[in-house]
C-alpha cells in the first residue's frame, strides 16, 4: 500500500496534512480491536478483523510518511486555489464520521448482546450445518430449532424441512425403541414377580402410550401379584407363629390378612387360633400363678421335691423373675453342687454328689464325658449359655446307665465335636440305656450317630428340646419297654428320620415338630405297638412325613403334614392299622394318605386331605417294603446307617 493510498483509506486526500489526527485514528484502531474480540458471530468477527487489518496498514504507512523521489519532480500543473483550511476540514469530518461509525457498531454489538440476538445474525449456512449436527447426534431438540430457525428466514427452504421431517421420524424411531425395551421389562419383571420394577416400568409405558389396550390388564396383573405376594408371607409368618404358640402375634398376622384378603380360607382359623390362643396365655398365667402360691406354702425351709416341681412348671407356663427367684431359693435346700466354684469340672461333681443331689453349671462350654449311675439333677444356665462337648468317634456326651431313675437334665447344649462317617457303630450324643431321664430345656445337635438314644426298656421324657443336625434319627426308641414321651419339642436336619421307633420301642408325641429331616419326619415301626401323635407338624421331610409300618398301630389326632416329598401319611405292611383323626394333610409332593392294601384304615374322621400333587389318597396301595429307604435321597458323603 502506497501513501497516497492509505490516505485515501483513512478519507483524506494525499496533500492533506494527517500527521496531526494519527492519535485519533489510533484510538478509532483500538476500539475496532475491541469490537472484533467481543464479537459472538464468527462472520461478524471476522469482519471487524479484516476492517481492522485494513486501518492498521494504513495508519502504518501515514506513520512512515511519503515515499522520497530520486528524480527531479516535474513541474505541477497548476490547480485551482483551495479555500484556505478546506483540506483540515475534510480530514476533520472524515475522522468524526469513522468514530461515529465505530461508536454506532460498538452500541449494536452492545444492543445485540443484551437482547439474544446473536443467534438471528448467524448465517443460514452455518444453521444448517449446526442443524446437521445435532441431528446426527440424535439431539432432536438441537437440531429442530436451528432448522425452524433457517424458516424463520427462508420459509420455503426445503433442506429445513427435510430437516425437520428427520427430526420427527427419529423422535417417533427412538421412542418406539423404548417402549419395545419397556415391554420386555415389564415382562422379565412380572416373570421373576419383581412387582415394583414392573409398575415402574409401567408408569413410563403409560407415559409413551397411555392408551395402549394391555396398560390396564397388566396394571391390574401386577397388583394381584402384589397381594398374593404379600398374602402368601403372611399365610407363612402366622403358621410359624402358631407352631411356636405366639399368639399375639399370629393375631397381628390375621389382622393384616383380613386387610388383603377377607375372604381368604385360613383367616377364620388363624383369628380363632389367635384368640384361643390368648385365652390359653392367660390361664396359663393363672396356672403359673397358682403354682407359685402352692409352693410358697410348702417352703419349710427343707428341701420339697414337690415345690420344686411346681416351680419349674409354673417357670415353663410364665417366666416371672419372682417364680426363678423362689425356684432358686427352694433348689438351695438340697445339696447344690456348682461347677465350676464347688468343683472344676462337671466329672468331679459327679463323683462327690449323692442320690437327689443338684449339679448346677455355670455358663461356658465344657469338653467332658460323662457317665450317670445315680439319681442327679444336672443343670446349665440356659442351652444358649452352657455347652457340653465331646469328640464324636470317643464316645457319648452323656450316657446313663442301666436301672438309674430320677436323672433330670435342664438347661444345657449336648453336642459332639468332628463328624465320623467310617464306623458301623456310632455314639450317640445322649444315651438312655434300661434308666430313666427327664430332658427340659435343652438342645442337641450334631451328633455322628443319634441324637437322643433310648435303648433295652430306656424310658425319657423330653419337654422343650431340640435335636438337629444328627448323622442318624434325631430320636431312636429301640428295644422292647423303651419308650419316649415328648411334648414341645424339635426334631430338624437330622440325616435318617426325625423321630424312629422300632423292634419294639414306642413313642407318644404331642404338640411338637419334625421338619427338613433326610428320611421320614416320623418313623414308626415296631410290630403290635401303640403309638400317638397329637398336635404336632410334619413339614419338609425328604421321604414322607409319617410312616407307619410293620405291623405298628398309630393314632394320628389333630395334626399337620404337609410338604413332604414322598407323600403325607404311609401305613404299609402286613397287620399296620392307621387311624387319621382331625389332621391336615395339604401340600405334599405325592400323594397325601397312602395305605397299603395289608395294612388297614381303621378311622377316618373330618381329615382335610388337599392340595396335594399326587393321589389325594390311595387306600388300596400296593407297597413294597423297601419303597422308603431306597427311595430316600441321603447325601454322597453320608453312610446310610442300618435301619433303625
Amino acid at each position: 500500500m502506497t501513501y497516497d493510498e492509505a490516505v485515501r483509506a483513512l478519507g483524506f486526500n494525499p496533500e492533506d496534512p494527517i500527521e496531526g489526527h494519527l492519535p485519533l485514528l489510533r484510538q478509532a484502531e483500538a476500539r475496532l480491536k475491541e469490537l472484533a474480540d467481543q464479537a459472538e458471530d464468527a462472520t461478524q468477527k471476522a469482519d471487524y478483523e479484516h476492517q481492522l487489518e485494513m486501518l492498521r496498514q494504513a495508519v502504518a504507512v501515514v506513520e512512515r510518511g511519503p515515499e522520497k523521489k530520486s528524480e527531479e519532480p516535474k513541474e505541477p500543473k497548476p490547480e485551482p486555489e483551495k479555500p484556505k483550511g478546506s483540506g483540515n476540514a475534510r480530514m476533520v469530518i472524515a475522522l468524526v464520521g469513522l468514530l461515529l461509525l465505530l461508536g454506532m457498531c460498538w452500541m449494536g454489538l452492545q444492543w445485540i448482546n443484551k437482547s439474544g440476538g446473536v443467534d438471528k445474525l448467524k448465517s443460514t449456512d452455518l444453521l444448517l450445518e449446526e442443524g446437521k449436527a445435532a441431528l446426527e447426534s440424535r439431539k432432536w431438540s438441537v437440531a429442530e430449532e436451528k432448522y425452524r430457525e433457517i424458516l424463520k428466514r427462508t420459509p420455503d427452504s426445503e433442506i429445513a424441512l427435510e430437516g425437520i421431517k428427520q427430526v420427527e421420524e427419529g423422535k417417533e424411531g427412538e421412542r418406539r425403541q423404548q417402549v419395545a425395551y419397556l415391554w420386555g421389562a415389564v415382562q422379565s419383571a412380572i416373570e421373576s414377580r419383581e412387582w415394583e420394577q414392573a409398575s415402574g416400568f409401567l408408569s413410563e409405558l403409560g407415559k409413551l402410550e397411555p392408551e395402549h389396550e394391555l396398560l390396564v390388564p397388566l396394571r391390574e396383573r401386577v397388583e394381584d401379584g402384589k397381594v398374593h405376594d404379600q398374602i402368601v408371607v403372611l399365610i407363612d409368618e402366622a403358621e410359624n407363629a402358631i407352631q411356636e404358640e405366639q399368639w399375639e402375634e399370629l393375631e397381628t398376622h390375621a389382622v393384616a390378612l383380613r386387610e388383603l384378603a377377607p375372604s381368604h380360607v385360613d383367616l377364620p382359623r388363624y383369628l380363632q387360633l389367635s384368640e384361643e390362643g390368648k385365652k390359653l396365655m392367660a390361664e396359663r398365667r393363672e396356672t403359673a400363678k397358682m403354682l407359685y402360691e402352692e409352693s410358697l406354702a410348702l417352703d419349710e425351709g427343707v428341701y420339697s421335691e414337690e415345690a420344686l416341681e411346681k416351680m419349674r412348671e409354673a417357670i415353663r407356663l410364665d417366666r416371672k423373675p419372682e417364680y426363678q427367684a423362689l425356684y432358686d431359693k427352694l433348689s438351695e435346700y438340697r445339696r447344690v453342687l456348682k461347677v465350676p466354684g464347688d468343683f472344676s469340672s462337671i466329672e468331679q461333681a459327679l463323683a462327690a454328689a449323692r442320690p437327689k443331689d443338684t449339679i448346677r453349671l455355670a455358663a461356658g462350654t465344657y469338653e467332658e464325658s460323662l457317665i450317670i449311675d445315680h439319681a442327679i439333677s444336672l443343670e446349665g444356665a440356659g442351652k444358649d449359655e452352657t455347652v457340653i462337648s465331646y469328640p464324636a468317634e470317643k464316645s457319648s456326651v452323656i450316657e446313663v446307665r442301666p436301672n438309674v431313675k430320677d436323672v433330670r437334665l435342664s438347661g444345657v447344649k449336648l453336642m459332639q465335636s468332628g463328624f465320623v462317617l467310617t464306623s458301623p457303630e456310632r455314639f450317640p450324643v445322649l444315651a438312655v440305656n434300661k434308666a430313666e431321664v427327664m430332658v427340659e430345656d435343652c438342645d442337641v445337635e450334631k451328633g455322628s450317630g443319634h441324637g437322643i438314644a433310648v435303648l433295652e426298656g430306656g424310658m425319657v421324657r423330653l419337654r422343650n428340646v431340640r435335636v438337629s443336625k444328627c448323622g442318624w434319627d434325631g430320636l431312636a426308641v429301640s428295644g422292647e419297654g423303651s419308650h419316649a414321651e415328648v411334648e414341645g419339642s424339635r426334631f430338624d436336619e437330622n440325616l435318617h428320620h426325625g423321630v424312629d421307633s422300632w423292634d419294639g420301642g414306642t413313642v407318644t408325641m404331642r404338640k411338637s415338630r419334625c421338619s427338613a429331616n433326610v428320611l421320614a419326619g416320623v418313623a414308626l415301626m415296631s410290630e403290635g405297638k401303640d403309638f400317638l401323635l397329637e398336635q404336632c407338624t410334619v413339614d419338609g421331610n425328604r421321604e414322607v412325613g409319617v410312616m407307619v409300618s410293620n405291623g405298628a398301630m398309630a393314632d394320628l389326632i389333630s395334626n399337620q403334614i404337609t410338604v413332604n416329598l414322598l407323600g403325607g401319611v404311609v401305613a404299609r405292611g402286613e397287620g399296620t392299622i392307621l387311624k387319621l383323626q382331625g389332621n391336615q394333610v395339604q401340600k405334599n409332593k405325592e400323594v397325601g394318605v397312602m395305605v397299603d392294601k395289608r395294612s388297614s384304615l381303621a378311622v377316618f374322621d373330618k381329615n382335610l386331605i388337599s392340595e396335594n400333587e399326587g393321589k389325594q389318597k390311595d387306600l388300596e396301595a400296593e407297597i413294597e417294603d423297601t419303597l422308603v429307604e431306597e427311595d430316600a435321597v441321603i447325601p454322597a458323603d453320608v453312610e446310610p446307617a442300618p435301619e433303625g
